[in-house]
């Protein structure tokens, strides 16, 4: 693909761009979804943010195309009434406010949409309250706040959207960022966020950055289809195509193992700790509208475990032995191996006393 570059500022940011690696972007899974039974509340999730189409787009990346849009992207939040967005596709100059980039992807954008991570004092608190809740009273030190320690496999999961397929972070990222705390909050609280001023910040970020792997290749191309232009991708060659979340890739982030009595079940990890007292599917002890699901009891916390509230696919427990007949008799045919050889035991202790009670009279004969 050819770019025609807008000015020598363009072209000297395409050139640091492109020494810089470039993966595809990750997108969710939806079988593994299924497998751990949190697909309707990662559903629901999703809708709440709008995200309804945005989520289940699965895009290529095409590495000029890529390029050429963020060597060229410029964004002022704070231009005019409502921002100012602006990028080069084939060639072509798009500009947009926050708003009509937020109506091109679909994201809301009514008046009451949140537009940035709120600095008051009072929503600030709420957000605190609700990581606090989420991790079992994690600490609020952003050094300490890695996705490993939230309990909930449907905000673990959804918090991995955020970051891979939202935000464009690499894969081995666990240190959650201040925006997908507050995005969690605001999808668990049916709050309106606009979207699409949290993806053009990010954009900016990862536009202006001189190191790193670009991982939002699969996000550019959703912009060029929001854009009507996907026949134009037909003539370009994929550079890499995308990858999922899948079952080994939450095995490989400590979402959960392998339970050991079936392959398909599996034990939630909540800092490299297992919950024992439920498996992995139970959506009634994972759906994320329950707030007492929030959180789970952990046994190295010496917590009490309360009564489950669902029936619960338990581990496998031995089932124990059916109590063995046993014959008395004076047969030993017909007595057990045990009982056989208490019966000698019995026989050679009664023969000793036998023997030691004749000894004692042939003494007091002698005598």
């Amino acid at each position: 693909m050819h770019v025609a570059y807008r000015d020598n500022a363009q072209r000297e940011r395409y050139i640091a761009l492109y020494q810089r690696p470039m993966a595809p972007t990750r997108y969710p899974d939806q079988h593994c979804m299924e497998a751990l039974g949190i697909e309707p509340s990662i559903r629901f999730l999703s809708h709440q943010l709008h995200w309804d189409e945005f989520a289940d787009d699965l895009s290529n990346t095409y590495r000029n195309l890529t390029l050429e849009f963020l060597s060229s992207f410029d964004y002022d939040p704070y231009f005019g009434p409502d921002g100012y967005a602006a990028f080069r596709l084939f060639g072509v100059e798009y500009s947009f406010s926050q708003k009509e980039f937020g109506d091109l992807l679909g994201f809301q954008t009514t008046p009451d949409a949140i537009p940035e991570t709120p600095m008051g004092y009072f929503l600030g608190k709420e957000v605190e309250k609700f990581w606090s809740d989420i991790s079992g009273g994690g600490s609020q030190d952003p050094s300490t706040q890695l996705s490993y320690v939230i309990h909930n496999p449907t905000f673990r999961y959804f918090q991995m959207i955020l970051a891979h397929s939202f935000l464009g972070r690499p894969d081995a990222e666990t240190l959650l960022s201040e925006e997908e705390i507050f995005l969690l909050f605001c999808a668990s609280q049916s709050r309106p966020v606009a979207c699409g001023n949290f993806l053009l910040d990010n954009l900016n970020g990862i536009s202006r950055s001189t190191e790193g792997v670009i991982h939002v290749g699969g996000i550019i191309t959703q912009i060029v289809v929001a854009l009507g232009l996907s026949r134009k991708l037909l003539h370009l060659r994929t550079y890499c195509g995308y990858t999922t979340m899948d079952i080994d890739f939450c095995l490989t982030r400590g979402l959960m193992r392998r339970a050991s009595f079936h392959p398909c079940q599996f034990r939630l990890l909540v800092d490299s700790e297992a919950i024992h007292y439920f498996t992995l599917p139970d959506p009634m002890m994972t759906s994320v509208h329950d707030p007492a699901n929030w959180s789970y009891a952990l046994e190295g916390q010496g917590e009490t475990v309360e009564e489950p509230r669902s029936p619960l696919i338990a581990e496998y427990t031995p089932t124990p032995p059916s109590p063995r007949i046993i014959v008395f008799s004076n047969n030993l045919s017909l007595q057990t191996s045990a009982l056989r050889l208490l019966s000698v035991v019995e026989r050679s202790q009664s023969l000793d006393r036998r023997w030691k009670t004749s000894l004692y009279k042939w003494e007091c004969l002698i005598s």
